[in-house]
């Protein structure tokens, strides 16, 4: 997710000195309380992979016995931790966002076309702030909603893209009815889901289902391997908003 250019190798084991000198304490400190945090789970796991990745490369270069130990211990907490599905590889999926014109919503099903076009240009935005496809974004909004800004589920979920309470909260959307707010907070998680699990697919399930089922857990306990859930409305949710966006020109 983030690239880190490590130092020249002289330059950290001269200020470094091994791990014996001020920095190196410094790096021992800090690789100690984030191999800690594997350990505890003070922070959420995929922050802590990719923190720890940017550690240990330095870590390889200061090359004092106790920074090797820390080392070897945050690895093999690391390791445990995606063998539990606790952490997941941080992905650079595609369904980037490409500028097009709006033709695509001709293609939308279910009586969208026509509900869809009040919302091309806010569309457009969210797709570009999130950096995710349009015709994607389309495609789980007419499924979602069918275009209708003020309808809720059932189950609390509101607005074009149907955000729960809590997720809208983290997602910074104060009012789920917006269209804008609602479409700028269904992109954003979308994006997030997709660099999450790398897969069209997973991310789709973890819309509807939430992540912890994609990851297989139920209750919060591990009952399977990472997969899209076997939750009927979730299988058919994805496959139809797979088949739209393949309608639209895209390539789930």
């Amino acid at each position: 997710m983030t690239t880190t250019t490590a130092a020249p190798q002289d330059t950290v084991r001269q200020s470094g000195q091994s791990g014996t000198g001020s920095k190196g304490n410094l790096f021992v400190a800090a690789a100690l309380l984030l191999a800690l945090a594997f350990l505890t789970g003070l922070n959420p796991a995929n922050a802590r992979a990719a923190t720890w990745d940017a550690v240990q490369s330095i870590a390889k270069l200061d090359g004092s016995g106790l920074s090797k130990t820390i080392v070897k211990a945050g690895d093999k907490a690391k390791s445990q931790a995606e063998s539990k599905g606790l952490v997941n590889p941080v992905t650079k999926a595609g369904y980037r966002y490409v500028a097009m014109d709006s033709s695509w919503v001709g293609s939308l099903p279910n009586g969208c076309a026509n509900k869809a076009h009040p919302y091309i240009g806010m569309m457009n935005n969210s797709a570009k702030q999130a950096d995710v496809d349009v015709r994607l974004v389309g495609s789980l909004t007419c499924h979602e909603s069918g275009f209708s800004p003020t309808v809720c589920s059932g189950a609390g979920a509101c607005g074009l893209d149907q955000l729960m309470p809590a997720t809208a909260r983290g997602l910074g959307v104060t009012n789920r009815s917006d269209p804008q707010q609602s479409l700028n907070g269904g992109a954003r998680y979308l994006r997030g889901q997709l660099d999450r699990f790398g897969k069209l697919s997973l991310a789709l399930a973890a819309y509807n289902a939430g992540s912890n089922a994609v990851l297989g857990y139920e209750k919060g306990v591990k009952v399977r391997g990472v997969g899209v859930p076997p939750y009927g409305e979730t299988i058919s949710y994805v496959a139809r908003i797979q088949n739209t966006y393949r309608a639209t020109g895209g390539t789930p």
